[in-house]
């Protein structure tokens, strides 16, 4: 089995930052450490929502689907669902996210008989994903995501807003990563995390 590596970010901000390089040398590594050889890397930014744009992933497969004629095994690899489709709420409900089973067919239908692999398994609930994501930021000693927006609070909203991030702060320092990360990822104070952790 052959490997074509294809990574997306979703600004042009991430990729100046260096998202893009940080997480297709993970890929990289991930892939040599099983001994999978790699063909071809393919990069781009755009929305993970928007499948009829994402030139440079029509591309990969065109290449793929060309190996395969030749008689070659291979398959489109990325480190997580996210990097191929994000679901269409994602921006309202981030931590419910998984994209809709019409975004499955377009993608399926996309790949045109090409297989499309990750790292961890596509099904995966969200906040393992971000685990998986805040873990790549560790190693790399960066953040890894969009740049947080602040945003004017409303009655209330602290108290959901503990609700909705203590579940994945608790799975965030129970799988390893320091309180300085989990605060910097989530944009909370250190001080609230160790509240959390501790209440």
């Amino acid at each position: 089995m052959r490997a074509i590596c294809y990574m997306r970010a979703s600004t042009w901000r991430q990729r100046e930052g260096g998202n893009l390089d940080r997480r297709m040398q993970h890929l990289r590594q991930a892939l040599r450490q099983k001994n999978i050889p790699i063909v071809a890397e393919y990069t781009e930014c755009f929305s993970g929502r928007k499948l009829d744009r994402r030139l440079k992933l029509k591309k990969a497969i065109r290449h793929a689907r060309h190996l395969i004629r030749q008689g070659k095994m291979v398959a489109i690899v990325s480190d997580c669902r996210n990097r191929f489709l994000r679901g269409t709420f994602y921006d309202r409900t981030p931590s419910t996210e998984k994209p809709l089973a019409d975004q499955w067919r377009k993608l399926k239908k996309m790949a045109n008989g090409v297989q499309l692999a990750t790292l961890i398994e596509p099904d995966k609930p969200f906040n393992q994903v971000r685990t998986f994501e805040m873990c790549v930021a560790e190693q790399a000693g960066r953040h890894i995501g969009r740049p947080k927006n602040k945003i004017k609070p409303t009655p209330g909203a602290k108290k959901q807003k503990r609700e909705q991030l203590r579940p994945l702060v608790l799975e965030l320092w129970q799988n390893g990563i320091s309180v300085r990360v989990i605060a910097k990822q989530l944009g909370l104070p250190k001080s609230t995390v160790g509240d959390w952790l501790h209440a």
